[in-house]
């Protein structure tokens, strides 16, 4: 296991959706090759003791609820940073890399210093690759064999090197609690200098059934709150 690289995943009552982004971790190798953290924002469904019990080598940080996406991502990113990673990946539970995806895409930030990478990402549901990349007004996506260079990202599976978070910190939880969080985080990192592909060669498959949306006050917080 190296501890230069962090995957953490923010999750909350879908047990068995974390479950299985866990276990297929474990089969593709990336559980026992990579640090994982698990951030539970205050799961009442038994998560983080089922958690514990089958996947012990697992770190879990824990929330009251309150986090949302972007505040457990960042709360994770901050452990991932003070314990000192090179790397770290946002990674969705109802988003699971392929086998060989998660190293690739190491191995392309390694080769490419202070680039965000990301992975083509499978819709199974629409047999397509769906577009988790912007440039611009236009989305974007890579298919294999292609590099396609954005302006951001989407969250579902990201990896980001420490350089960018030394110098713009982690994302936004206060403004962005759920939605935005994410493009907002990568855009700003771009305007920092930094680039972010997408890595056709990557794939990670979007599980069926369980992405949910929000209403409108989850995008956005007010300054006066």
């Amino acid at each position: 296991m190296t501890n230069s690289v962090y995957i953490i995943i923010p999750v909350f009552n879908r047990k068995e959706t974390t479950l299985a982004c866990l276990a297929r971790l474990q089969t593709t190798g990336d559980l026992q090759r990579y640090r994982v953290v698990v951030v539970d924002d205050g799961s009442t469904d038994g998560t983080a003791k089922a958690i514990e019990q089958q996947y012990p080598n697992v770190d879990i940080l824990t929330g009251d609820g309150n986090l949302w996406w972007t505040g457990a991502i960042a709360k994770g990113m901050q452990y991932a940073y003070d314990k000192g990673a090179d790397y770290c990946f946002w990674l969705n539970d109802d988003c699971t890399p392929d086998a060989g995806a998660l190293p690739r895409l190491v191995q392309f930030m390694a080769q490419n210093p202070g680039t965000i990478a990301a992975p083509a990402c499978y819709n199974p549901e629409a047999d397509k690759i769906d577009r988790n990349g912007f440039k611009g007004r236009q989305s974007c996506a890579a298919v294999p064999g292609e590099l396609v260079w954005v302006d951001g990202t989407c969250g579902w599976c990201v990896g980001i090197p420490r350089a960018v978070i030394s110098k713009i910190g982690v994302p936004d939880a206060r403004k962005f609690p759920q939605y935005s969080g994410d493009d907002t985080y990568t855009l700003r990192a771009t305007r920092a200098g930094f680039k972010v592909c997408l890595v056709g060669d990557a794939r990670a498959t979007l599980a069926s059934g369980v992405r949910v949306t929000h209403n409108f006050e989850h995008f956005q917080r007010s300054e006066h709150t």
